[in-house]
């Protein structure tokens, strides 16, 4: 659907959000423009979109200029509206990274998830209320504290302070109005928008992101000193395990650089015990020992060789 055409209108009578199929053509619908409050039409014709437009000169005295945001603002008010009602709403994974950088060798980066995807029944809830300072579209109260779903688009864009939310806050979920794409739902071939909308805002995880979630920070520490006691196994020479994380959250690997080192051979005579995966250098105790590499001075890539078997007499 074409962003200049309007799905939803402000139903006169009552003040609630109605779609352009659920009212009579023409004037006789009887609404007005969200945005603008201006007197609207539902154009309900064979050819092209079913929509409610801004009442012109030619079918009412006034002259109203396009809100530039009003399909923004109807869908909005719609969804608000919708989760007021009550909904079970699919919300996305939230996955964070924390990085600890070495003396000497590459950052190491790890990668990992704070909560999975869940499914979540909002219950009842307020519209347009303050959560701090900040007004946000639905605040509902949920064992943990507030949550808070605010809906974006190009001209509203989450505020910092939902970022630093007050306590005990059990989570802040934005929800991106412009990844609604009626035009692709079959629905809306049948010129009615609400139920793609409600599908929309039920399993479309990919219009939701996480703004603030109350495990985030202390999740992050507790992989930072995880993270850290990993490097300490290089001086005791224990080896120590990252944290769980599915095979798809594992820290990376680190792709071989151009050598910017110059090369060097390991002490004659001394048995090759360590080679580095990243630049393919083998050594001894000798030579450098467990520590780092003595050629890229990589802490992280480095793995024992296998001891040589024994001749068979």
């Amino acid at each position: 659907m074409d962003h200049a055409l309007i799905p939803f209108a402000l139903r006169k009578i009552n003040g609630r959000i109605v779609d352009v199929d659920e009212v009579q053509q023409g004037l006789a619908c009887g609404c007005i423009c969200p945005s603008c409050q201006s007197p609207l039409i539902a154009r309900k014709g064979e050819v092209k979109a079913w929509h409610f437009a801004h009442v012109s000169r030619a079918d009412e005295g006034d002259t109203h200029s396009d809100c530039d945001f009003s399909w923004a603002v109807s869908v909005r008010l719609m969804m608000r509206q919708l989760l007021r009602d009550g909904l079970t709403i699919d919300l996305p994974e939230l996955r964070d990274t924390v990085e600890i950088p070495f003396s000497r060798g590459p950052t190491a980066l790890h990668t990992y998830e704070v909560v999975s995807p869940q499914s979540f029944p909002l219950p009842a809830c307020d519209v347009d209320v303050r959560l701090g300072q900040t007004l946000v579209d639905i605040l509902a109260t949920v064992a943990g504290g507030t949550f808070a779903i605010y809906i974006t688009h190009p001209e509203r864009l989450v505020p910092d302070a939902l970022r630093a939310p007050p306590a005990p806050c059990a989570g802040v979920v934005a929800i991106n109005l412009m990844e609604l794409a009626f035009e692709e739902d079959p629905r809306t071939k049948r010129h009615s928008y609400r139920q793609a909308l409600q599908d929309f805002l039920i399993s479309n995880t990919g219009a939701k992101s996480w703004v603030f979630h109350p495990q985030q920070a202390s999740r992050r520490q507790a992989e930072l000193e995880a993270l850290r006691a990993r490097q300490g196994q290089h001086s005791t020479g224990r080896s120590l395990p990252l944290p769980q994380t599915s095979r798809s959250q594992a820290m990376p690997p680190i792709p071989p650089p151009t050598p910017s080192h110059p090369a060097r051979q390991a002490i004659p005579g001394d048995p090759l015990r360590y080679v580095c995966v990243r630049c393919d250098f083998r050594w001894g105790d000798q030579t450098g020992g467990m520590d780092e590499c003595p050629q890229c001075g990589s802490l992280l890539m480095i793995t024992r060789l296998r001891p040589p078997e024994s001749p068979h007499h």
